[in-house]
This record gives C-alpha cells, sequence and structure tokens, in this order.
C-alpha cells in the first residue's frame, strides 16, 4: 500500500507542476501498479458503482435552470442533431463490428461525451470564457451531461425503461414546485452533525438507486435538492467524492492491462478513424458560425474526453468494442493533453 501512494504522490506532484489534469496520473498508476498487485473484483465492482452514482448524484445537484437558462437558446438543436448522428454512428459501426445491440448503444455514449471539467479549464487559463463561442460550448457540455446522466443510469441498471425518464421530468417539476419546502429538508439534515450528515446522504443515494434499480436513483435524488445548501454540500462532500474518483480512475488505470494485452493493428486503425470522424461530428455544435476558424478552434476543444466515457466503457461486454472504445480513450486523452499543453 505504501508503495502505491508513494506511486501515486510522485506522478501526481510531477503532473500537477506541467499543469496537466490529475486525474490521468491516477490512472497511470493504476497501470503500474497492476503489474504487481491483485485486487478483488467485488471490491472493484463496488468502487465503479459508487463513483457513478456520486457523479450522477453531482450532476443532478448542479442541474439548475437559474444557472443555464441564459445558455439555453444557443445550439439547443444542434446539440440534439449531434446526439442523434453519434448515437446512429456509433450504433451502426459497432453493431457491424460486434452484433451486440447493448454494447453497440453503449460504444455510442463513448465516443459522444466530452469532460466539462477539462474543457472550461481550457476556457479559463486561454481566456476564451467571454468569446463569442463559449456560451454554445457550455450548452454543448450541459445537453451532453444531463443526456448521458441519464443514460448511463438506465444501461447500469437491470432494464431499460422510460419511466426513469418519466421521473427525471418529475423530480425537475417537484424541485421548482416545492423548493422552500424541500430547502427546509435540506437545512435541517445539514444542521445535524457531520456523520449523520454524510451517513443520511450516502443512504438516500443507495436507497435511491435500490428503489429504480440503477444509479438514475442518485441522478433523481440530485435534482430534487438542487439549488440548496450548495457550498455547504461542496464544503461537507467534496473531499469523499475526490477520493471516491481517484479510486475509481486508479482502477481503470489498473484495468488497461488485460484491454492493452489483445490491442492488434486493426484494432489501433479501427479507434483512429472513429476518433477522426467524431471530431468532424464535433463541429456540427457550430453549424450557425460563418468563421471557419471558430469552427475548427471549438470543434477541438470539445474532442471527446473525460468520465463519461470512462464510465460507458466498463459496460462494453463486447470484447472487441471494448478494445476499440478503450483505444479511442486514450487517444481523446493524449489529444486533449496536447491542446491542453499549447493552449496553456
Amino acid at each position: 500500500m505504501g508503495l502505491i501512494i508513494l506511486i501515486l504522490v510522485v506522478i501526481s506532484v510531477f503532473f500537477y507542476f506541467l499543469k496537466i489534469p490529475l486525474f490521468l496520473s491516477y490512472i497511470i498508476t493504476g497501470f503500474l501498479v497492476s503489474h504487481f498487485i491483485n485486487f478483488q473484483e467485488s471490491a472493484i465492482d463496488f468502487i465503479n458503482y459508487s463513483a457513478i452514482s456520486i457523479l450522477l448524484f453531482f450532476i443532478g445537484f448542479e442541474f439548475s435552470f437559474n444557472k443555464i437558462h441564459k445558455y439555453i437558446t444557443y445550439s439547443l438543436l444542434n446539440n440534439f442533431i449531434a446526439l442523434k448522428i453519434f448515437v446512429i454512428f456509433g450504433i451502426t459501426f459497432a453493431y457491424f463490428l460486434s452484433k451486440d445491440l447493448n454494447s453497440s448503444i453503449i460504444f455510442s455514449l463513448v465516443i459522444y461525451p466530452s469532460s466539462s471539467i477539462i474543457v472550461i479549464k481550457i476556457l479559463q487559463i486561454t481566456n476564451r470564457l467571454a468569446n463569442i463561442e463559449t456560451p454554445i460550448i457550455i450548452i454543448g457540455l450541459i445537453f451532453e451531461d444531463i443526456f448521458i446522466a441519464i443514460f448511463l443510469g438506465i444501461l447500469k441498471g437491470s432494464y431499460f425503461s422510460m419511466i426513469n425518464v418519466l421521473l427525471v421530468i418529475l423530480a425537475i417539476f417537484i424541485n421548482f414546485k416545492f423548493k422552500k419546502i424541500i430547502s427546509k429538508i435540506v437545512s435541517f439534515i445539514t444542521n445535524l452533525n457531520r456523520e449523520m450528515f454524510l451517513i443520511i446522504l450516502f443512504s438516500s443515494i443507495f436507497l435511491a438507486n435500490s428503489i429504480l434499480n440503477s444509479p438514475i436513483g442518485a441522478f433523481i435524488l440530485g435534482i430534487l435538492i438542487s439549488d440548496t445548501s450548495e457550498s455547504f454540500f461542496e464544503k461537507e462532500i467534496s473531499i469523499i467524492r475526490d477520493i471516491i474518483f481517484i479510486l475509481f480512475f486508479f482502477f481503470f488505470g489498473y484495468s488497461l492491462k488485460n484491454i492493452i494485452s489483445l490491442i492488434d493493428v486493426k484494432h489501433i486503425l479501427i479507434a483512429i478513424l472513429v476518433f477522426i470522424i467524431s471530431i468532424l461530428l464535433k463541429s456540427l455544435y457550430f453549424i450557425q458560425l460563418k468563421s471557419i476558424k471558430l469552427i475548427l478552434r471549438s470543434t477541438l476543444v470539445l474532442i471527446p474526453r473525460g468520465e463519461f466515457s470512462i464510465f460507458a466503457l466498463y459496460m462494453i461486454q463486447n470484447e472487441e468494442i471494448k478494445i476499440i472504445a478503450g483505444i479511442f480513450i486514450t487517444l481523446s486523452i493524449i489529444s486533449s493533453l496536447l491542446i491542453f499543453c499549447i493552449k496553456g
């Protein structure tokens, strides 16, 4: 255990001073550790499930029309068109290779979303938050986050039901209609001591997941209490959230050894082709912008990358599609790093 911590600290400090996103250091540490330590699958599964649940909870908690209404008029139709094309392309392509519909659907999710955190960090570092295309990028990220959150929650459950989507809509309505009552309940819970607050919070998240048989319960719970005690939630559970995410990315890196051992030239070429097509499809966000320079610059910023793709990869059952998706994510991370370093 001491060796794992030492490797993590050394790589993380190195990445920190290079201003490289730290989640990559967790992945690299997991990959290195996989060569001399074995972990139980049950522990890995629990971490993965917890990470997905907490991620979806925070996305739901941060979902607020009060925050995004000024962006909602920008390119919403373009985002919907881009989503449809990505899903159609991903399913058609993956099904041609695998004949596995479930894995094909998930593969379309792997090649669609970007990491909001990395994209916004790039925009901040390059002083582009006031640029004309930035609101379009932001609404694109919001649209991706909401859609993928719903879909991941459903797919991680044992059944696919439109009832879950209706429950999400109902949660939004309840939040608007009964915000004052919800705020009082949340305020009462947050006034408890820290241990009791954490017990109630995490019990509620996993209870909601159990009732709906899917982590979509965490997303719905997050929506129900959004716009309440934000600073308190961020202060009290951000550390726990970060620890679970570190473990998640560590175990993703840990599992890479199994994928890499099965890679051949065909997989690499296919993944590169899909990667290039995915970048070109991202330009649909900016179809209404007349400047080719703006379209190209914004498309590069939105190269598919990050947390959602990695979460979705875990759910692919078909081995060949899983390998191609893994290479795709690796290419995305490398490309976003190059852009991050060049822009930074």
